[in-house]
């Protein structure tokens, strides 16, 4: 995805070494369509608990390497991912849905990843969850952490919200505006005076001093990734 979105940026060609990258996908699927996730034992991503979002990832970039170029995964092994997590669709969370829901805006193709009762019901499931300030937290949508206010856990659900045609929905402008206000430039984390950033702490070590410094990376790209989807997509 990183290489995807990339060469995207750039207004380039997709690369050989991104295509290439996208093909790996398919050498590490077993027989039943689901792809091998690593297992760190670091909750909720790097560890057996990640493993949908991983595959639901994986969907995601092979969408994109499709909409934006000429190739075209190999149908049959596809098509065991695509029934994989279908299959998975009682264990999938928040944060699951609005990838799928993302991967399924860029799809062209049928069968089409989700049907339209699946993406109904994805989408309530993103808009129950939300909290009254217009966040979401980690808990909710992730499984796994905190059951306070978080920046990934907003801005992964306002990504699924736009991408799913609910952009403009009283939810999205919500969590929208909890970003911008949740946004910081203090120089806390040494990053350089004139860097703006979401502060977020790590889900497994939440008493360690300057834990944030963890997760706060992965928190900034998130939200400024939901707020340039909300500007392009919803406000344009």
């Amino acid at each position: 995805l990183t290489l995807l979105m990339y060469d995207q940026a750039a207004n380039q060609p997709l690369r050989d070494v991104t295509l290439k990258a996208v093909d790996r996908i398919f050498e590490n699927m077993e027989d039943n369509g689901r792809i091998h996730w690593l297992d760190f034992e670091l909750q909720p991503f790097e560890s057996k608990k990640g493993e949908l979002w991983g595959n639901s990832m994986a969907v995601l970039a092979i969408e994109m390497a499709q909409k934006n170029s000429h190739y075209r995964a190999p149908s049959a092994e596809y098509n065991k991912l695509k029934q994989y997590l279908v299959s998975q669709q009682a264990h999938l969370k928040p944060n699951e849905m609005s990838v799928l829901l993302w991967a399924e805006s860029l799809s062209a193709a049928q069968p089409a990843i989700l049907d339209r009762n699946q993406q109904m019901h994805f989408i309530s499931e993103i808009k129950r969850t939300q909290n009254a300030d217009g966040s979401w937290n980690q808990s909710a949508v992730l499984g796994h952490g905190a059951a306070r206010s978080d920046t990934y856990s907003t801005a992964i659900s306002l990504i699924g919200l736009i991408k799913a045609g609910h952009g403009t929905s009283v939810q999205a402008h919500k969590a929208a505006q909890w970003l911008v206000e949740k946004q910081i430039t203090d120089n806390v984390l040494q990053m350089g005076s004139d860097h703006s950033l979401w502060l977020s702490n790590s889900m497994n070590s939440p008493n360690r001093l300057l834990n944030n410094r963890f997760a706060s990376d992965f928190a900034t790209s998130y939200a400024s990734l939901a707020l340039q989807m909300y500007r392009s997509d919803v406000l344009h």
